[in-house]
């Protein structure tokens, strides 16, 4: 089994609010709040947290960033996203998960909603050849003018199937690029829940006889 490393790690979670929220009803400035407390929000600063807002009703949007302006919230009245990108280490996964347990603790969302979650790779080889390599184990149709992988996985303990996408990576050099989308229920205890999602991650690419680890 190849290992590969998270080099460059991004994970979104979009989650559709269902029915919308109003500006009132979202309650934006006790979230703001939550957003800068140090202790049992996010810690963020009061400048990193915006809104902007044409109605009272449903023409609001609210932003905040963090991790170096790697780390994005977005409420707007329909949906929240959280997005976090270029994760390189195990420090920055540790201060990732704590964050997204904080985030799913306090939005205390219904549980029959769901989180579409997706989460992307760019992950270096070795050497050219050996990517290439990987690659050839895995036949291509004659037309083809790069190899992809593409299926749906279903792993154990997993409801949901997980969308799989394995191709070369046109961000580094001699690296591969693999995608995952998948859902899961609002209903989960987050605090050990989140630190299973890179082990969903690592099943999942078992297919591909591929493995992950982190880097220090």
């Amino acid at each position: 089994m190849r290992l590969i490393s998270l080099d460059l790690l991004t994970i979104i979670l979009d989650i559709p609010l269902v029915p919308p929220q109003t500006k009132r009803t979202a309650g934006l400035d006790a979230f703001g709040a939550w957003l800068c407390e140090p202790e049992n929000g996010l810690g963020m600063r009061p400048e990193q947290v915006r809104v902007k807002s044409s109605d009272d009703l449903f023409g609001w949007e609210l932003t905040a960033q963090f991790f170096g302006e790697n780390g994005l919230i977005t409420r707007t009245p329909d949906r929240v996203k959280l997005s976090v990108k270029n994760v390189r280490t195990v420090g920055d996964w540790e201060l990732v998960r704590r964050i997204i347990v904080r985030f799913y603790m306090h939005m205390n969302l219904p549980p029959y909603s769901l989180t579409t979650f997706s989460a992307h790779v760019h992950s270096r080889f070795p050497a050219a050849d050996e990517l290439e390599s990987f690659f050839r184990e895995f036949p291509q149709p004659a037309m083809a003018s790069r190899p992809v992988l593409f299926t749906y996985v279903k792993i154990d303990d997993w409801e949901a199937d997980i969308r799989l996408l394995i191709e070369k990576s046109n961000l580094l050099p001699d690296a591969i690029f693999v995608a995952w989308d998948t859902q899961f229920g609002n209903s989960q205890d987050w605090e050990s829940f989140v630190g299973t999602l890179p082990t969903v991650m690592e099943n999942s690419v078992h297919l591909f006889d591929l493995g992950l680890t982190r880097t220090p």
